[in-house]
């Protein structure tokens, strides 16, 4: 570009040398035609001049241009190489897991390391923490109905009766309970897989290399599943905690009214009761004072329940034995 430049001031320069010794040599030419020729020649040298300053102009641009390029090239190309390492490099370090870890896990032997084993194995495909307390609790039912009324042989049989109503009782409202506190223990299971599968899916993301638009758009779609996923199953263990929390409020006050009634008709009984032995205590005492009158002799030799004789109309009264 600079050697057209340099030729091109050459010639500005050449050109007026040239139609003087042009005009030197044509002295039989007609004026007019050499005066046309010069006037010619001159537009000529001034176009070219244009050229060579437009020239100029567009060499200090495209130097501009190529400078930014450059410039944008360097950018362009240290972005591409931090995005082509794994992210690993531009993100913290992964949060693990619990279960994962527990290295105190060996200290623990019978019933406690079984419990250690189950919470080891959350999440996965091993004994779950649900399965192993349901098997605790089949192994300690051991008492039954006929048990509970065994222990009150020779008792009279509304003593039996009362002894195992309150046995069924209790024993529903624990199941009750359980029922409940085996669907939370579940929750935490399930929440427990999803927190795995997202760490898995994290980790995935975490090495990724491709830097496409659709391999962006997928990793950031993956990533919207992930969380959508753990909130489901964080909302599941808090639903089932509230609503364990809310049957025990419930089973509390069922059990206080229970009680109540159960008081209020203990009330009505005695009240029944005493009642039927004041009645019989007042009967008694008529009775007795019934045979205490008939008991007792008068002076005259009569008991004050017998009757005095009435003497027959005209005659003498008599006496008595």
């Amino acid at each position: 570009m600079k050697t057209y430049i340099a030729w091109g001031l050459i010639s500005v320069l050449l050109v007026p040398l040239f139609v003087g010794s042009v005009a030197a040599f044509l002295p039989t030419v007609d004026p007019v035609a050499k005066a046309q020729r010069i006037i010619m020649m001159s537009n000529q040298i001034t176009q070219i001049t244009h050229s060579v300053s437009q020239l100029a102009t567009l060499t200090e641009q495209l130097t501009e241009l190529k400078a930014q390029y450059q410039h944008l090239k360097d950018a362009s190309m240290g972005q591409v190489q931090a995005l082509t390492q794994p992210f690993t490099q531009l993100a913290s370090q992964g949060t693990g897991l619990v279960s994962d870890a527990m290295s105190w896990k060996s200290e623990f032997t019978g019933t406690p390391g079984d419990v250690a084993t189950a919470i080891a194995e959350m999440g996965q495909s091993g004994t779950s923490l649900t399965t192993t307390w349901r098997g605790w609790i089949q192994q300690a039912d051991t008492v039954q109905e006929a048990d509970v009324v065994a222990l009150h042989d020779g008792q009279p049989s509304e003593l039996k009766d009362r002894v195992v109503e309150s046995w069924k009782k209790r024993r529903e409202r624990e199941d009750k309970q359980l029922v409940l506190d085996l669907a939370a223990a579940d929750a935490a299971a399930e929440l427990a897989t999803a927190l795995r599968e997202a760490l898995a899916a994290i980790e995935d993301l975490r090495q990724q290399t491709n830097v496409s638009d659709t391999a962006l758009a997928q990793a950031q779609l993956s990533g919207s599943l992930t969380r959508g996923n753990l909130g489901v199953a964080q909302a599941q263990v808090q639903a089932h905690k509230a609503a364990k929390e809310a049957a025990k409020k419930m089973e509390d006050q069922r059990y206080l009214r229970d009680k109540i009634s159960d008081w209020t008709d203990a009330q009505t009984n005695a009240k029944t009761a005493l009642q039927a032995r004041l009645t019989a205590i007042e009967a008694d005492r008529d009775a007795m004072r019934q045979r205490t009158l008939l008991g007792v002799h008068s002076f005259y030799g009569r008991s004050f329940g017998e009757q005095t004789p009435t003497a027959p109309t005209g005659g003498t009264p008599t006496t008595g034995p």
